[in-house]
């Protein structure tokens, strides 16, 4: 159904609608006299070739809606009961005739009206749909009801013939209609709707229209030529322009401009005798106002199809404009995804560069520590030959060799560790190189101190030292790639080894090496602590690490506490 006008809101009060179908009243009962002038005076009943009465019902109920039902039957049945009631004479039978007659009328509005507000469920008149509605079921259809019950009324009342009773039908039939086509849309469509700025605009072309207008009124009026068809190209001039208010008001100019001579012609004459002009003239006025409603129906919904167009082209204006953007955005990406492999393909070689001299100075390393394992066995066998300074000479340069060989190890340690970062960083810049996993922290760590443990009795058999592990076993973590985590323990693990060492050297063999591991799982984060009772930095007495990673992040942040000057922590976040 249609939703309310604002008309229908504003005036729901009681005051108003008293008032209302009073004034109501008073207009359709004078309006009905005035359309007594056009009718056909020698008629039973007088019926009008153009029945305003009919249109202003529609109107104020298209506006009000039924609110102003009584109104309208109050005063069609003034007028018919002042037609019917004759000097000296009963009243009853007048009144039965003017209250069929009258509720009649107002059947037939309310049945029009009905059937706007149902299939024009978006507003009057603003497509060519609501056009069709309001001109074929609301106007032609509805408005059988009064003439069909009028007239036979009046035929079983007076009894004339079939011809006067069919005469009277059409002619009763064709004013119902003229009165709802010409005035309805006249009443509605000013009233609702603001004129737009049109007339404004197209000052020039209004003028020019109402000045053929009135040419052709005016031959039409006074010279009775019969020039009707004139009328057509300045309805559809109108309708195009000004859509439903330059097609109204030209409709109720033009309904004028042809009832005038009508009511000239056929004011003192029995129509009955020839009435086949009055209704081709009828006819014409019809057709007049459906091409022209029709028409501006038809510029009305396209202009509003355009303007919808208009907006979802602004609309994808922005989406086009939204995507160069992204593809500005992409290209750029692309461009340094571009970049990126170029630095992928140059960091893979530099990889494989560096893991090129490192194999070889691995090799090195490795048939140097043998060369010097023999030597060594060699010299076991054969210092008693040699002198005290001679033997303690040989052994100086031996450990020295020794020690040398040691520093390699470690820089070739750092090298691979330079070439597991080219790797990781080459890894990093291609998506999807770098896989999550989950590890356990615990046997991680124990993975990490036996490496460190291994690496340290390969290169002194004779040391050994105890570990306390205290693990929690709750502890997991996930990483996209333990090397890191993996070389900063056994970085940790061989600095403890090494120290221990240095405090047993210098304190011998009763000094006990230890090591201890600590994790404990605090929820958010994990905390490894690793602790030796080696020589320390600064001439401390132990060394203490201490990390507190997060459960998915591999970065570590090292910072030196205030509050443990001899210890060095580690943060992963």
């Amino acid at each position: 159904m249609l939703e309310r006008t604002k008309l229908e809101q504003k005036t729901d009060s009681l005051l108003f609608c008293v008032v209302a179908n009073a004034l109501l009243a008073v207009l359709i009962y004078f309006t009905a006299n005035l359309g007594y002038l056009t009718g056909l005076q020698g008629a039973p009943l007088p019926v009008s070739v153009v029945w305003p009465v009919t249109g202003i019902s529609l109107a104020a109920l298209l506006l009000f809606d039924i609110k102003l039902a009584p109104g309208i039957l109050l005063g069609n049945l003034a007028y018919n009961f002042s037609n019917f009631i004759v000097p000296n004479q009963d009243l009853f039978v007048p009144l039965v005739l003017a209250v069929i007659i009258s509720g009649a009328s107002l059947a037939e509005a309310l049945v029009g009206n009905a059937i706007i507000r149902h299939y024009s469920p978006f507003g009057y008149f603003r497509r060519a749909k609501d056009v069709l509605i309001f001109l074929i079921p609301a106007g032609l259809l509805a408005c059988m009801i009064a003439p069909t019950v009028g007239v036979l009324t009046l035929y079983l009342y007076e009894g004339f013939s079939w011809d006067t009773a069919l005469l009277m039908w059409v002619t009763f039939w064709v004013g119902d209609t003229l009165g709802v086509y010409i005035l309805t849309p006249l009443i509605v469509v000013w009233t609702l709707f603001r004129p737009t700025d049109r007339f404004g605009r197209y000052s020039a072309e209004c003028f020019l229209m109402a000045l053929v207008f009135l040419g052709v009124a005016a031959l039409t009026m006074i010279k009775h030529y019969f020039l009707l068809h004139l009328f057509i190209p300045i309805g559809l001039w109108a309708a195009y322009r000004f859509k439903f208010h330059g097609a109204t008001l030209v409709v109720f100019f033009v309904a004028i401009a042809i009832v005038v001579p009508t009511i000239d012609f056929y004011g003192n004459v029995n129509p009955f005798n020839n009435y086949t002009p009055l209704l081709v003239v009828a006819s014409f006025l019809e057709a007049f106002v459906i091409v022209t409603l029709i028409l501006a129906g038809v510029v009305t919904e396209r202009e509003a199809a355009w303007n919808i167009v208009q907006y979802h082209n602004i609309d994808l204006q922005k989406a086009v404009e939204k995507g160069i953007k992204e593809l500005k955005v992409m290209s750029k990406e692309i461009s340094l995804q571009e970049k990126i492999a170029t630095l992928n393909l140059l960091t893979s070689g530099i990889a494989r560069y560096i893991q090129r001299p490192h194999k070889q100075i691995k090799a090195s390393i490795r048939i140097c520590e043998e060369s010097l394992r023999s030597l060594e066995d060699a010299f076991g066998v054969i210092h008693e030959q040699f002198s005290t300074d001679v033997a303690s000479s040989i052994k100086t340069h031996v450990d020295g060799i020794r020690e040398y060989l040691q520093k390699a190890t470690k820089f070739e340690m750092h090298a691979l560790q330079i070439a597991k970062v080219m790797e990781e960083y080459a890894l990093l810049t291609i998506p999807g190189g770098i896989k999550s996993r989950t590890i356990k922290i615990n046997a991680f760590i124990t993975y990490c101190l036996n490496k460190a443990m291994n690496e340290g009795v390969k290169h002194d058999p004779d040391f050994s030292f105890a570990v306390i592990e205290e693990f929690d076993k709750s502890a997991q973590m996930i990483l996209k790639d333990p090397d890191d985590l993996e070389f900063a323990f056994c970085l940790l693990f061989n600095n403890s080894i090494e120290l221990m060492k240095k405090n047993k050297a210098n304190l011998g063999e009763s000094y006990k090496p230890l090591l201890k591991v600590r994790t404990a799982d605090l929820k958010d984060t994990i905390n490894v602590v690793i602790e030796d009772n080696g020589c320390g930095i600064a001439n401390q007495n132990s060394l203490r690490y201490q990390m507190a990673m997060t459960p998915k992040t591999p970065k570590a942040k090292f910072t030196f506490p205030n509050s443990c000057s001899n210890g060095l922590a580690g943060q992963f976040k």
